[in-house]
């Protein structure tokens, strides 16, 4: 990759791409950015939901230029400028060529923007624009990187604006390259010295037999996954001598290396810390929440989060904190401004298994959602539906804690179901009450009529003992 992006005959487009959990981003930023940055100046750009792709590459620019220029002000350029111009002012102003790695391009169908619809042609068009033979004056290239069953859309999009680029399809990783990865530590002398990390004999090979035999774990984050717990529980042993043990990697696998069991771990190590918003189901809606319908990662801002959990807002940063600590929320951004911070789940192949699990769990907030979902769509729009019926009502009564703020239509229909709930209770209250009234009067006209009939045989008894004695009226 490095050899086709820095060649002067390769195409100036790259479209680099491969399946869920292969790598893709940590392939960029942690193997192809630092071997460029000695000779490029790199821009590494995820979209902007907020923004089209081009605009989102446009600001990047002009705030790359305008760091170089040490202006405060607007700088020279404004998102109007035409990109081609923005590129160039971004180069002249740093001094050498300049390379974009555009990620997470599938965003634009999994996380499409209503008011830029055809953002991905909009970025085709503006890169055909500047990357002619003729109007070519700098020496910039891009790289636009995306999930592999996105291709067919990106190609066909980019063809019918006569973009002409390269590709590369990103494998995933095998045995030698899963051993490689292992002994990363080890393999020179000063890595070794550095770290002073020792390998037993044969784990590299456990591990990587291990990982490529569970087909349906993303072999890249459950390698990530592993290494960390190894590291951080080695270095806990030794901090000056840690080692990766057969005995330290079969404890580790016997917690379970699947994405299942990773999610989880942490799961059980929150309940720690936040025992009632783990039971509650509070931490699973919190998750779930940043996942989208197509089983990935979505990026949510603070500022969201607190109007959406307003209810919990004393102890969301401390949780979305922890969340980060145990590797199951990343967050990205300013920190001194809430409104540029976003969280999103620190990888997209845990959305898969946080879903599951929030779909079949039955903690009070998870099973209170599920029906939300599927009887408040009716109330919509200031519509009016189907009621919850006692049961459905009390689960969502339950499951209050484990939910954030509800939504106008939602609270719409708990309300209307309280009220014809409380109904319900009047009227069986006075049917229970007109019953036992009926019951009383029951025994009563019963108990009346038995002394009456009593009386009656009592009465009939004295006239016949007096008429012919007591004897013969036996």
């Amino acid at each position: 990759m490095y050899q086709r992006i820095t060649s002067a005959a390769a195409a100036p487009i790259t479209m680099l791409y491969g399946q869920t959990g292969v790598g893709k981003s940590s392939f960029l930023a942690a193997g192809l950015l630092p071997r460029l940055k000695r000779d490029y100046e790199i821009l590494y750009i995820r979209r902007d939901q907020k923004d089209s792709l081009t605009i989102t590459i446009q600001k990047a620019l002009i705030h790359l230029a305008d760091d170089q220029d040490g202006s405060d002000g607007p700088g020279h350029s404004t998102v109007g400028t035409p990109l081609r111009v923005a590129w160039r002012t971004a180069e002249v102003a740093v001094g050498k060529p300049l390379i974009i790695l555009l990620d997470q391009v599938e965003e634009v169908f999994t996380h499409p923007n209503a008011d830029r619809p055809n953002e991905l042609a909009e970025l085709a068009q503006a890169l055909s624009e500047i990357f002619t033979v003729d109007g070519r004056d700098f020496q910039g290239k891009i790289l636009v990187s995306f999930r592999k069953e996105w291709f067919p859309e990106v190609q066909k999009i980019f063809d019918l604006n006569a973009v002409s680029f390269g590709r590369v399809f990103l494998e995933a990783l095998d045995r030698d390259a899963v051993i490689e990865i292992v002994n990363g530590l080890v393999s020179t002398a000063r890595l070794q010295k550095q770290y002073g990390l020792t390998i037993e004999t044969h784990v590299p090979e456990q591990i990587a037999d291990d990982l490529l035999n569970d087909r349906d774990s993303p072999t890249a984050p459950a390698l990530q996954i592993l290494l960390t717990k190894m590291w951080e529980e080695a270095a806990e042993l030794s901090s000056a001598t840690p080692a990766f043990t057969e005995s330290l990697y079969l404890r580790i696998k016997k917690q379970g290396l699947l994405l299942d069991d990773f999610v989880d771990r942490q799961l059980a190590q929150l309940a720690g810390v936040y025992p009632d918003l783990v039971s509650s189901g509070f931490v699973l809606d919190l998750l779930v929440y940043h996942t989208t319908p197509q089983m990935t990662a979505a990026e949510r801002c603070r500022d969201d989060l607190m109007k959406m959990y307003n209810n919990h807002k004393q102890e969301l940063s401390g949780l979305l904190e922890e969340c980060k600590n145990l590797y199951l929320l990343f967050e990205s951004g300013s920190k001194g401004n809430s409104a540029k911070r976003t969280t999103r789940l620190a990888h997209d192949t845990l959305a898969l298994p946080i879903r599951h699990k929030f779909d079949e769990s039955d903690l009070p907030g998870p099973r209170a959602r599920r029906i939300l979902k599927n009887r408040a769509v009716e109330w919509a729009n200031d519509h009016h539906g189907a009621i919850l019926d006692g049961p459905d009502l009390l689960v969502v009564e339950q499951g209050a804690m484990g939910l954030g703020v509800l939504m106008p239509h939602e609270q719409r229909l708990i309300a209307a179901s309280r009220i014809e709930q409380s109904r319900r209770n009047r009227r069986r209250t006075l049917l229970h009450r007109c019953l036992i009234g009926a019951v009383v009067g029951l025994l009563f006209t019963t108990g009346l009529a038995g002394w009456g009939r009593h009386t009656a045989v009592q009465e009939s008894s004295s006239d016949c003992a007096r008429k012919n004695g007591r004897s013969s009226c036996d």
